[in-house]
């Protein structure tokens, strides 16, 4: 009895010693080393034969202070919400294209604009407004964005209407004007002012295309880039460009070539700045989606229709 328990501790020796010696083979550690190793054990029985444990082996400590990690330089990023995000405008839209922080709306009062062949819609307060005149539906847009501007917007407001005697066999000089003639901040109250000039202007007739045009690309700085854009609901008339014979009919090829031509010249050196220009078309009217179609086509800018 004595004789067979001596065999099976000695065995069990064996075996320790065996483990042992197949763990250093493995991936031993040497007393120099300071990191800690990942070895396999190399017992070829039990659940894990096929491929052994895994042990991590820790050096011992040699009783001095674990070394600390330099500190990070520098500042962290910023995250959303931080001051540094707090200089950029928000994404705004106008007829669904983007505002830029400085921007000149042109907005069309001829007396086509008191038609009614637009889709029902909802004012800036959610209620519903049913067959609203194309100017209505101008006006609603136009407050909806005034609301959410603040001072890091600057912008004006030109308006594309303004014969004085249209009923006389010949078309006046128009009397287009501006709001405020210059790119202005939208502060809390240049915002209501602006508002009180939109909704206070009245229609007046024809379309001085060309006139409200010459304005948008010669009174304002746009030298750090900026959008413009054009709202109408007709096409140009026989009153304002140069020679026009300022008599009817009043919407002429000649008037829509003209304007297409010069503007061109006109809009290129902002285009280079950056500027975009985005053309949005009230109501159904044939004349006026061929004009409009191209005078965003030629010009790398977006068209809209509003019906």
């Amino acid at each position: 009895m004595n004789l067979m328990m001596a065999a099976l501790i000695a065995t069990g020796i064996a075996a320790t010693s065996a483990g042992i010696i197949v763990h250093a083979r493995e991936g031993s550690v040497s007393a120099e080393s300071s990191q800690p190793a990942l070895v396999r054990c190399g017992a070829q029985d039990g659940a894990d034969a096929p491929s052994g444990r895994l042990l991590l082996r820790m050096p011992a400590s040699d009783g001095q202070p674990a070394p600390q990690p330099a500190p990070e330089e520098g500042e962290p990023p910023s995250e959303p919400g931080d001051s540094a995000y707090d200089d950029e405008p928000g994404d705004l839209v106008y007829h669904g294209e983007a505002l830029a922080p400085t921007f000149v709306w042109v907005l069309d009062y001829s007396g086509s604009m008191s038609n009614r062949d637009v889709a029902s819609t909802e004012d800036q307060d959610g209620n519903l407004v049913s067959s609203p005149q194309r100017l209505q539906v101008v006006r609603i847009e136009c407050m909806r964005v005034l609301r959410q501007l603040d001072d890091r917007y600057s912008f004006d407001i030109i308006k594309l209407a303004g014969n004085v005697n249209p009923d006389c066999p010949n078309i006046s000089p128009p009397v287009t004007k501006s709001w405020r003639g210059a790119l202005t901040p939208a502060t809390p109250e240049n915002v209501e002012s602006a508002a009180s000039y939109i909704q206070a202007e009245s229609f007046q007739s024809g379309t001085p295309t060309w006139t409200a045009l010459n304005k948008a690309t010669h009174d304002y700085d746009f030298s750090d880039g900026g959008s413009l854009h054009v709202l109408t609901d007709g096409a140009p008339t026989n009153l304002d460009y140069p020679n026009a014979p300022g008599t009817k009919p009043w919407q002429s090829r000649e008037a829509q070539r003209t304007v297409l031509r010069d503007f061109a010249g006109w809009f290129e050196p902002l285009r280079e700045r950056g500027v975009s220009l985005h053309v949005i078309q009230v109501g159904l009217n044939p004349q006026a989606e061929d004009f409009a179609q191209s005078l965003a086509g030629n010009n790398g800018g977006t068209y809209t229709h509003v019906r």
